[in-house]
């Protein structure tokens, strides 16, 4: 039998340490998941020296094909390139890997639509919002009504759209007419590669966030339960993982980027995850850490409906009182602490199985 033809689109940028992570941990995972029915192709910008290690290891391990389309260009043009180099592949598939709608995942589906093969958007969470809140636009503005054209454009073509989460398909589904083809797969977890060393015997003294140093992520609602908590409380330690400048300040430590292999042995130095986010997809590192046994502080807008307050997480309002306010229970509470603990570990081992959202990414994929 004949392997199917499978092109992937993007990145746009390879950030030195971030895209050798992104193709051992997330190309890596996805194309392990086809490499054994599909020839897998590549299409990105431009690769810088940098990146070639990457490229190797995808190269090496999954036998991907790479091809390229100049930077800077416009989305018209890179749809025209795209669709070139795709006329001489005959794909079976296209899909991307990062981003959403409004890049890759746009491409995607218009070259497949015009080629007349399946073309599958995969949403890594809400771009347009994230791009608001990172001032890249102005809300109502000529640019923020030209992405969300080319959303609405790109899950109309689409065979498929995989979202991350249950939110996340609920706000793509209030954006199509098939709300059947928005399906829900996260990345999932290798629960040999985190493995749970049981409930603590200590009430949660070190927070953490792990994430993007911006607004969007709300690192800085911790960084200001921090702050007032610094006098009050001060057995209590945040720990800041991402980019951010190395360093410590007060009960604030800053610990810069962790790369996806060093992960585990981080989350067994901290107590608790806090993610306080306005908009994610699904955080790999809330799934990671609740693999972990570690109890979380998650956005109680995103996980109501999916996480259980107070009994397999602790879900809390976007303000710092509350936020202090949830902290503070878990660090004076153990008998909870020790049950939200080994409730997160249970609700990961039915929920989060990586080998299980690899068999529906691949259903998905190849249709």
């Amino acid at each position: 039998m004949s392997k199917y033809e499978v092109v992937f689109l993007g990145p746009t940028f390879f950030k030195p340490g971030i895209w050798m992570t992104l193709a051992k941990y997330v190309f890596g995972d996805l194309f392990r998941a086809l490499s054994d029915k599909c020839n897998l192709h590549m299409i990105s910008n431009p690769m810088p020296r940098e990146a070639l290690e990457g490229r190797r290891y995808l190269k090496d391990n999954f036998k991907v094909n790479f091809y390229e389309v100049p930077a800077g260009i416009s989305q018209e043009e890179r749809v025209n390139r795209v669709a070139s180099i795709c006329n001489k592949i005959s794909p079976d598939v296209v899909t991307n890997v990062l981003g959403g709608g409004t890049s890759w995942g746009h491409v995607a589906s218009v070259v497949a639509k015009a080629l007349g093969c399946r073309g599958v958007a995969r949403v890594s969470g809400d771009e347009i919002t994230s791009f608001l809140m990172q001032g890249l636009f102005e809300e109502g503005s000529p640019a923020h009504q030209y992405k969300a054209a080319l959303e609405r454009e790109s899950f109309a073509l689409a065979s498929s759209i995989i979202v991350m989460s249950p939110w996340e398909q609920r706000r793509v589904q209030n954006l199509v007419q098939d709300r059947n083809k928005v399906k829900v797969c996260m990345r999932g977890v290798d629960f040999n590669k985190f493995p749970f060393k049981g409930t603590p015997k200590k009430p949660p003294r070190k927070f953490s966030y792990i994430g993007r140093n911006s607004e969007e992520k709300g690192y800085y609602l911790l960084e200001s339960v921090s702050r007032a908590l610094e006098e009050k409380s001060p057995k209590l330690q945040f720990m800041f993982a991402g980019n951010f400048t190395p360093g410590r300040e007060g009960n604030r430590v800053f610990t810069g980027y962790i790369h996806s292999e060093n992960l585990n042995r981080y989350y067994d130095t901290v107590d608790s995850l806090v993610l306080p986010s306005v908009t994610e997809g699904m955080p790999q590192v809330v799934c990671e850490a609740m693999t972990k046994g570690k109890p979380v502080v998650v956005s109680r807008h995103l996980f109501q409906g999916y996480l259980k307050h107070a009994e397999n997480a602790m879900l809390v309002d976007l303000n710092p009182e509350d936020i202090s306010r949830k902290i503070l229970m878990l660090h004076s509470d153990a008998d909870m602490a020790t049950a939200i603990s080994a409730n997160a570990r249970e609700f990961a081992l039915e929920n989060f199985d990586k080998t299980y959202w690899n068999e529906v990414y691949r259903s998905i994929i190849l249709g």
